[in-house]
């Protein structure tokens, strides 16, 4: 008898688990550190926001991405809008999001991602009945894990048939940078500057 009651203790687990949710353990200070999912921890005043994996990418410029800030209370819509916001960045990968409790009003996030290569070359022709156009360059979306946005463009045109005389060189810069001073603002600042070189052969 005893060996059966102790079978069906093994099988139900701690009293008050429900099935398919993780049991609460107890965190350093006490506090309940289960996993949850967004809607159970609707309106918690968000305690702290992680970052774990980042090898390039300031965790600070990621935080001014969110519109999930530490001090406010915590609304799942929002949360699903930042997750979107991040993937649509497509510069990481492995992209996991670990919400938990923390104390009797609090919530804590943690990400796990890990930073792509950013800095790409490009080079685009374009030819019609009268000239070409060359464009070659580097674009980096997160310069110094900043996440500017900087573009180095080279510019080749020239009327056919091309000649010494004919071509003429210029070059673009582009930077763009993001929700300036970190606030939650949908604009932010792009400065363009574009020269072009005449040669004189």
């Amino acid at each position: 008898v005893i060996g059966v009651i102790a079978a069906v203790l093994a099988v139900s687990g701690p009293a008050g688990a429900v099935p398919g949710r993780s049991v609460p353990v107890s965190g350093p200070s006490g506090n309940s550190a289960e996993l949850r999912s967004p809607a159970d921890l609707q309106g918690r005043t968000v305690r702290e926001v992680r970052f774990e994996g980042l090898r390039r990418t300031r965790a600070r410029r990621l935080r001014q991405l969110l519109d999930t800030r530490v001090g406010r209370p915590f609304d799942a819509a929002t949360w699903k809008d930042d997750l979107r916001r991040l993937r649509n960045q497509e510069l990481y990968q492995g992209l996991r999001a670990k919400l938990r409790a923390m104390g009797p009003d609090g919530m804590g996030i943690t990400l796990h991602l890990r930073d792509k290569w950013s800095l790409l070359p490009y080079l685009n022709a374009f030819f019609n009945l009268s000239s070409v156009n060359v464009i070659t360059g580097v674009y980096d979306p997160s310069v110094l894990g900043n996440l500017f946005y900087l573009d180095l463009q080279v510019i080749l045109f020239s009327y056919l048939p091309m000649s010494a005389e004919s071509i003429r060189p210029g070059g673009i810069v582009v930077l763009e940078i993001p929700r300036l001073a970190g606030r939650p603002l949908t604009w932010g600042l792009m400065v363009r500057a574009q020269t072009t070189v005449t040669t004189v052969w």
